[in-house]
């Protein structure tokens, strides 16, 4: 637990703007602060990335990052496994830690290597930056689906953050890199040109992504499900909604989408998963 706060704390004070030099994201680009804030409460590591606007940040001759970064294409959890078991080998006298920074559709495409290595247990903290970008919205219900339900019972941890909240997500980086075996969290990462808000407002959408309980934080350790942020009540959602202009809901569709979210943050609050 010491590990945890003292990973916060250095975090959520002050982002440091040392961890990765000028890169080529958009303005109010979540993943990006994302990125920052993992790379500052992990420190060294050897950094793993799916094909994806993260990619931009080390085009050959040039990057952006002061760790080795290993641009695999799509399959990261299949590459970051390997470099896991290397460094293993006994030859290997300080093995560094293995981060996958994949977005949610390379990590959707490839569940099933995702899936694999948490049943081997291979050491790796695999983090899912979700910028919606494979629309993974459970159009049924009108629930932004988690994907992190579909992994956690084979996983050895495994969370949702938001980057609005440094604090929680820097203590589950650190439980993480405490921990052996296959670690998946899966952060919120709004973006503001896909979704159509002004990037000045990023850090209040991925807010009122937790606070509505659209998005809901949230640990499975040991089979266990806990909630690691309640709100004393939950914001009308319509608040999240209406900052973007990516959904168009009719008076009908907001009432179900309510009502769903409701289920969805009951359901996690009694400790179920579904």
């Amino acid at each position: 637990m010491d590990g945890e706060k003292s990973a916060a704390q250095k975090v959520a004070p002050q982002l440091i703007r040392d961890v990765f030099g000028v890169g080529t994201s958009c303005p109010g680009c979540g993943e990006q602060l994302g990125l920052k804030i993992a790379l500052q409460a992990l420190g060294r590591c050897i950094l793993v990335n799916s094909n994806g606007s993260v990619s931009l940040l080390a085009k050959y001759p040039r990057t952006s990052f002061n760790v080795p970064f290993v641009n695999c294409g799509m399959n990261a959890a299949a590459a970051a496994s390997a470099i896991a078991r290397a460094q293993n080998r006994p030859e290997v006298k300080n093995p560094e830690k293995v981060v996958v920074y994949a977005g949610d559709a390379a990590t959707s495409m490839h569940l099933g290597d995702v899936i694999a290595a948490a049943d081997r247990g291979d050491n790796v903290i695999y983090i899912c930056y979700n910028n919606k970008g494979s629309g993974s919205v459970n159009h049924a219900s009108r629930v932004e689906k988690s994907i992190t339900k579909s992994v956690a019972l084979s996983c050895a941890y495994a969370a949702t953050a938001s980057m609005a909240f440094p604090d929680d997500y820097a203590a589950k980086l650190a439980k993480s890199a405490a921990m052996s075996g296959f670690k998946f969290i899966e952060v919120l990462t709004p973006c503001p040109v896909s979704w159509s808000f002004d990037p000045s407002i990023t850090v209040e959408v991925a807010r009122l992504a937790v606070e509505t309980g659209v998005w809901p934080v949230f640990e499975v350790e040991n089979k266990k499900v806990s909630l690691t942020r309640r709100p004393l009540r939950l914001e009308p959602v319509e608040k999240y909604i209406s900052l973007q202009k990516r959904f168009s809901f009719s008076e009908e569709e907001m009432t179900a989408v309510q009502e769903a979210v409701k289920k969805n943050y009951r359901m996690l609050s009694e400790g179920k998963l579904a």
